[in-house]
């Protein structure tokens, strides 16, 4: 475990230079961290520890990356989150190849591995998103269960970003509008991105919108509700449908992204094996990277 640190910390030397000790610093998850130490500038390494206890370090402590050393692709990761705290304005320009490729990431980057990008404003588009995404991941996998896992996030992230993202407070306590409605559209000059990306190893599901209100704090709080309380109590205490379904997106992913400049944009990707029975990747365990990033301008 030692050496994976090592590791980690001469990666981030090398992609952050100098300025890797003042921005980032590594910080070993061996226990829980105490009630009142603030680590915002830090991104958690640890091994095989479960989602639940780290989203509780999340919640407590502002611990909004953490990378697991026996997820396959940590190194990788603990570069992407440096990144994000050292650039997050390119992880929101160029979110593909930030995850696949975070030492350089472009937009001749983002084209390399982008392979679906579906722009959508209405609810009546979200078969032919759907359609589009799974079409697509069939020339990469023939595992059912992962084309099912795919379709599930992206039916999700759709359903987001046009029926919550431009009805809910800051506080995301409504759940936007009803999912019976016959169409719903945002208003005219805004709309979502769904987009796929595969480097022949994983593959991420991704989307973005254009109004910056997800609460990161609230959706720590929902995702770690479920895994507490289990997914049948969670669904029957009736608490709006957003908790429910960021839930199976984070528990359908092996890394779990999410990002947003308030008032801006929310960007929230997940990424899964390609190639990976449904056990094995059930047993991998989970990264995550949190994300509120506020423009200079912004209070």
């Amino acid at each position: 475990f030692m050496d994976v640190i090592m590791s980690s910390f001469e990666s981030l030397q090398i992609l952050l230079g100098e300025k890797f000790n003042n921005l980032v610093k590594l910080l070993k998850l061996e226990e829980s961290l105490d009630r009142d130490f603030d680590a915002s500038n830090c991104i958690g390494v640890c091994e095989n520890r479960q989602a639940s206890e780290l989203l509780s370090m999340a919640q407590a402590n502002s611990l909004y990356n953490v990378v697991q050393t026996d997820n396959q692709v940590y190194e990788r990761e603990v570069k992407v989150a440096g990144l994000m705290k050292q650039n997050p304005q390119l992880f929101f320009t160029n979110p593909v190849s930030s995850v696949f490729s975070p030492e350089n990431p472009s937009l001749d980057q983002d084209q390399v591995f982008e392979k679906v990008r579906f722009k959508f404003n209405r609810s009546d588009q979200k078969a032919e998103a759907l359609e589009r995404i799974e079409s697509e991941l069939r020339k990469w996998t023939k595992s059912e269960s992962t084309i099912n896992d795919a379709r599930l996030v992206a039916d999700e992230l759709f359903t987001n970003a046009v029926f919550n993202a431009p009805f809910v407070d800051a506080d995301n306590s409504s759940s936007g509008a009803s999912r019976n409605l016959a169409l719903v559209e945002m208003e005219e000059g805004h709309q979502g991105e769904l987009f796929l990306g595969t480097d022949g190893q994983y593959f991420v599901i991704g989307c973005s919108d254009p109004y910056g209100k997800l609460n990161v704090k609230k959706l720590i709080e929902r995702v770690q509700g479920c895994y507490l309380k289990g997914l049948a109590e969670s669904m029957n205490m009736g608490e709006g449908g957003a908790g429910i379904g960021c839930f199976m997106c984070f528990q359908a992913s092996t890394s779990y992204f999410a990002a947003v400049t308030p008032g801006n944009e929310t960007l929230v990707l997940c990424m899964m094996p390609l190639k990976m029975s449904q056990r094995k990747k059930e047993q991998q365990p989970k990264n995550f990277h949190f994300m509120e990033f506020k423009n200079k301008d912004q209070k």
